[in-house]
């Protein structure tokens, strides 16, 4: 995995640009000159065209790459928070055709009731329990208006996680990109199935623990991945 974050790491290419103009400069072309291969005025010239790209190499990543980089680290605090956040409350909207065991009695603290939601998230994420009531009120009542407007909402936060993944993509962990594409492709599965509901509840259970089960497991790998 750290071989695959380095091979799509821009600096490892940078460094690499830079390795083969030093190499050139400092072996390549004195050997080529040595042997004749190529004349002392050529050398001097190729000498010096690399130097300029070398030194133009340095200036893009200073100015741009840096600043960039100085860019993303001021409100890298805030998109992940902004992240963490959307996970938060798109659990919280899943969990509607969950069995969720988020009842308390008396005063919670918000930490408290943080660590009861990651709770509950890690623990649906391994196996799915419907809320057969939830189930009931939109197979057998034809509440469809009320499955219509969870796959409305649902998919309001696949668009706000669409737009913070393509804005940020430049800077995004790789591992944390694909996690959260993954998220977006499964709540649009997700909102099929609650706009064209099967003929049979079996089956709309069996869809319904699979799709929502996909988008639980992505949505702790990313909570990792932010953490």
């Amino acid at each position: 995995m750290r071989l695959r974050e380095l091979l799509l790491s821009k600096w490892f290419y940078y460094c690499l640009i830079a390795l083969a103009l030093f190499v050139l400069i400092f072996f390549a072309l004195p050997y080529l000159a040595n042997r004749g291969v190529i004349s002392q005025e050529l050398e001097l010239d190729l000498f010096v065209e690399c130097w300029g790209l070398l030194f133009t190499l340095l200036i893009f990543v200073v100015l741009f790459e840096l600043r960039d980089k100085l860019d993303w680290k001021s409100v890298e605090g805030k998109v992940t928070r902004m992240i963490d956040r959307r996970i938060d409350i798109i659990f919280n909207e899943v969990s509607l055709l969950c069995n969720v065991n988020m009842v308390v009695f008396g005063d919670i603290s918000e930490e408290a009731f943080k660590k009861r939601r990651k709770e509950e998230l890690e623990r649906l994420s391994t196996k799915v329990e419907l809320n057969q009531y939830m189930i009931d009120e939109i197979f057998e009542k034809k509440r469809h208006d009320v499955a219509l407007e969870l796959a409305t909402v649902l998919d309001q936060h696949r668009m706000f996680l669409s737009e913070i993944e393509v804005k940020y993509s430049r800077f995004l962990n790789s591992q944390l990109q694909t996690t959260l594409i993954e998220i977006q492709e499964y709540l649009s599965y997700l909102r099929y199935e609650l706009r064209v509901i099967p003929t049979t509840k079996e089956r709309f259970n069996k869809d319904l623990s699979e799709i929502i089960g996909k988008i639980l497991k992505a949505m702790v790998e990313a909570k990792k991945k932010l953490s």
